[in-house]
């Protein structure tokens, strides 16, 4: 027993002196956790590796930003850990034990040859999972980089393995003596009290805060340029700063025993509880900037009815479409404007003569807004219906599809070195100084559209006015939905005046937000509140209008918290046009055709029987079968239940919608294909191919159910609108 006791003794001691070693090293060490969870685990992060061999942009300039940057962030987590375990730190006398002698030495290499190592994982990962979409010039970029990023991981080892011998040998030649001693074993070397103890070493960290202070004004003046590295070795940056930062900070922490990082933390809650440096008010002219306040005009709106009167006179007979598109980031954008410019291509403009309505959420809203830009170009004779069409075939080209060329490019680059830069160190600081990351993105549309119409037209929709198009038969009645973070109601953009009976009787529990957003608000910035991705994008603070001072502030968030599928709020328009006390003269309801847009695979179908995706589907008595695990557990069964109400709110949505409309009902339907389709604001090439042999392109490579399902919906609008 007392031998058992003993051999018990010595095993929890030694786990002790492991945890020393292992929490000494929690920067570097989090932080390469998190590269791993990334590469493995995050869709958007596989995507850039895809973006990687397929060239991007700018190939050449990310795929060398890439390099450099992930072997300076291997010799940052080297450097930082090696340095940490030259300390005596009274709180730690584990780090004298000669056990671990041989893990101080060693855990350090591998833990900065594992940077590159998970960039050559990704690579390699990229290309078995994307096999169907990399061809074997990307397949051999891949292969490349992969190698060069294992060279890069053999290099780091060899270095810092033969870096005292090399030094040696240096000091003879050239007959010099080095400014502090090198001995022949790290176990040897001088125990440190301070960095200033390292002599020429310690330049490394101050070097670091100075291009750390470079790279701050950069991404605060020039965003775009900082952003130009590339996006993988942007998150590389700002993790070989935190790193080599934050070991500074640890030594402080460790020898005074001061929770130092902890303190930040507190320090940068107490600010957010305070709002006391909330940079992030939602813009209501173009040029504001988010860290200024600014009280709306709300003045002459429109009455919504009248002008809905007048829209639907001009269209007189025959079959009107109200649209709803379903969240989620850039694939649902993408998926959105898709659709919509092909119905436009394929009917020769007439779909989008007669598309009434349309409500968005998140990236459907983006994807709605991108149509109804090119819709402008249209009516201006500077597109044509080839211009619409956007087939799988095409190569991005601004005179064949600007919503492809549009949609494939980059926003994530600018609002990654804003937020990891500026709102990061927005955050610690007591008043709000600093634009936000959410004004980035917003710009980044602005600028990017502006790009793409280079040569087609000198005006910008995403920077105009949002109801510039409004009060015209041209745009369709644009519902952007959002969500108040106070209550958690829906709050409904859109530009018009409605009675207060009347816009609450059709849309129940909702905020009418033309009460609440200037009509001078930039469209990008409206169709921001609908699309404020989870943390990528902050949430927006409204000001109270001029007209109504004594109201309060509001936050929003996006619209998918709510509802995604749109039809909670297409439902209502639905009611509006077709009820005896909606409008003064009522539509057939046997003219209203409701077409959801939807791009979760998860989705059942909104047509019995006509079930796309083979991982959904219905009960035998017309029951959505429950799907996911059936047992959770105890702690986490509260905040996955919240977590899928919302997927329940739209599936309640959609069946609604169905029952009133009947037959009238269309659903285009996007399912896991050939190439993964990630969220967040950034979609290759390859994608978008993928989301136009979905919609029909390309069949040689295989019909599915739902291509069958999207391209009879396509032939049903087409069909309707040549009677």
């Amino acid at each position: 027993m007392n031998a058992l006791l003993e051999r018990l003794r010595v095993a929890l001691c030694w786990m002790g002196s492991l945890s020393d070693h292992v929490i000494l090293l929690r920067i570097p060490l989090i932080l390469v956790a998190a590269g791993a969870f990334l590469t493995f685990r995050v869709d958007q992060i596989s995507e850039f590796f895809f973006l990687l061999g397929k060239g991007g942009e700018q190939p050449l300039q990310d795929a060398f930003g890439a390099l450099i940057v992930t072997f300076a962030f291997g010799l940052a987590v080297w450097y930082s850990a090696r340095v940490l375990y030259r300390f005596d730190f009274a709180a730690r006398p584990a780090l004298a034990s000669a056990q671990f002698a041989g893990f101080r030495k060693w855990f350090p290499r591998i833990l900065g040859a594992a940077v590159p190592v998970l960039m050559s994982i990704g690579c390699v990962l990229q290309i078995w999972a994307a096999s169907h979409s990399v061809d074997h010039d990307d397949r051999v970029r891949l292969v490349v980089y992969s190698l060069s990023y294992l060279a890069e991981a053999a290099v780091i080892l060899l270095f810092v393995a033969n870096r005292r011998a090399l030094m040696r040998a240096f000091e003879a030649r050239r007959k010099v003596a080095m400014s502090a001693r090198m001995e022949a074993d790290p176990a040897e070397d001088s125990k440190l009290t301070s960095l200033g103890q390292l002599g020429a070493g310690f330049r490394i960290f101050q070097v670091t805060l100075l291009l750390n202070v470079f790279a701050f004004v950069c991404a605060w003046l020039w965003p775009s340029t900082l952003a130009g590295i590339g996006t993988l070795a942007l998150i590389q940056l700002t993790a070989l700063f935190f790193t080599v930062t934050g070991t500074w900070v640890l030594t402080y922490t460790e020898r005074c025993a001061l929770p130092i990082m902890t303190l930040f933390v507190v320090l940068a809650f107490c600010f957010q509880l305070l709002s006391s440096n909330d940079n992030h008010h939602i813009r209501q002219t173009t040029d504001q900037a988010s860290w200024q306040a600014r009280t709306p005009v709300i003045s002459n709106l429109e009455d919504g009815r009248a002008v809905l009167a007048r829209k639907l006179a001009g269209i007189k007979d025959g079959p009107i479409f109200l649209v709803s598109a379903e969240g989620g980031g850039i694939r649902a954008a993408a998926w959105t404007a898709l659709v919509l410019a092909r119905l436009d291509a394929e009917t020769n403009g007439a779909f989008g003569d007669r598309l009434v309505a349309a409500s968005g959420v998140s990236g459907g809203s983006f994807g709605i807004a991108t149509y109804t830009a090119m819709r402008r170009l249209r009516i201006e004779k500077i597109l044509g219906p080839a211009d619409f069409a956007c087939g799988a075939k095409q190569k991005i080209n601004p005179d064949r599809c600007p919503a492809r060329e549009f949609l494939t490019r980059d926003f994530l680059r600018p609002v990654l070195a804003n937020m990891l830069i500026i709102d990061a160190t927005q955050r610690w600081l007591p008043w709000a100084i600093l634009p936000d990351r959410g004004t980035t993105l917003e710009r980044a549309w602005e600028r990017n559209w502006s790009q793409t119409i280079r040569s087609l037209s000198p005006g910008n929709a995403f920077a105009s006015a949002w109801r510039s198009g409004a009060s015209t038969n041209d745009d369709p009645w644009l519902l952007f939905n959002t969500t108040i973070v106070s209550s958690g109601q829906r709050m409904i953009e859109q530009p018009f005046a409605f009675a207060p009976g009347t816009f609450d009787e059709f849309f129940p529990g909702a905020v009418n937000g033309a009460l609440r957003i200037d009509a001078s608000a930039p469209l990008s910035a409206v169709v921001h509140n609908s699309a404020r991705f989870t943390y990528v994008s902050p949430a927006g603070l409204l000001d109270p209008p001029q007209s109504d001072p004594p109201s309060t502030p509001l936050q929003v968030v996006d619209g998918g918290y709510f509802e995604n599928s749109g039809t909670a709020t297409l439902l209502g328009v639905y009611r509006l046009l077709t009820a005896n006390d909606g409008l003064d003269t009522p539509i057939a309801a046997s003219r209203v055709h409701v077409i959801h847009i939807s791009n979760d695979p998860n989705v059942p179908a909104m047509l019995d029987g006509r079930d796309g995706c083979a991982n959904t589907a219905k009960g035998s008595a017309g029951e959505h079968a429950p799907a996911g695990a059936a047992h959770i557990g105890e702690f986490a069964s509260p905040l996955v239940a919240l977590l899928n109400t919302r997927e329940a709110r739209g599936e309640l949505s959609r069946e609604a919608i169905v029952r009133e409309a009947h037959d009238n009902v269309l659903h285009f339907r996007l399912c896991t294909g050939e190439h993964h389709l990630p969220l967040g604001w950034t979609l290759s090439d390859a994608a978008w191919t993928e989301l136009a042999r979905q919609l029909g392109d390309d069949r040689a490579q295989g019909e599915t159910p739902n291509i069958e399902l999207n391209v009879a919906q396509t032939r049903t609008i087409r069909d309707l609108l040549k009677n």
